[in-house]
């Protein structure tokens, strides 16, 4: 320990041990929480991308397995650059329907009618990041 530390009276460090501890304590907290918040807002991401390809017109298994695994990525990797709310929705959605693209062999008119909603709903992702403030 340092010295100037041991010549304090041992109520002092006490205290400042015990203050030491519940800093680190909650530091972890924060540290467990986030990682929450991080796998919670992942799988919102795979979510939407789920529903939206569930909702296209020539889906499978195989392509909502592959859009909830993209959707999921997405989200992790947005969650890590603390993206907000325009940017979940330029990325969001231009994920989603490049991957449909990828999947389905080019756009399909069915497609148009998902481009508002699910933007929509990775933008309200991006937002409740944007309103946490982390």
């Amino acid at each position: 320990m340092e010295e100037w530390f041991e010549r304090l009276p041992a109520e002092r460090q006490a205290e400042m041990l015990r203050q030491q501890r519940e800093e680190v304590a909650r530091m972890e907290e924060l540290v467990e929480l986030d990682k929450r918040r991080m796998w919670i807002e992942s799988l919102r991401m795979g979510a939407v991308f789920l529903v939206g390809d569930s909702i296209s017109p020539g889906g499978g298994f195989w392509s909502a397995v592959v859009a909830l695994l993209a959707g999921t990525l997405a989200g992790f990797l947005l969650n890590r650059f603390d993206a907000k709310r325009g940017f979940s929705a330029v990325v969001g959605g231009g994920t989603f329907f490049a991957l449909e693209c990828l999947l389905r062999g080019g756009f399909l008119g069915g497609h148009l009618l998902l481009c508002y909603p699910l933007t929509a709903a990775c933008a309200v992702i991006g937002y409740f990041r944007e309103e946490r403030g982390t």
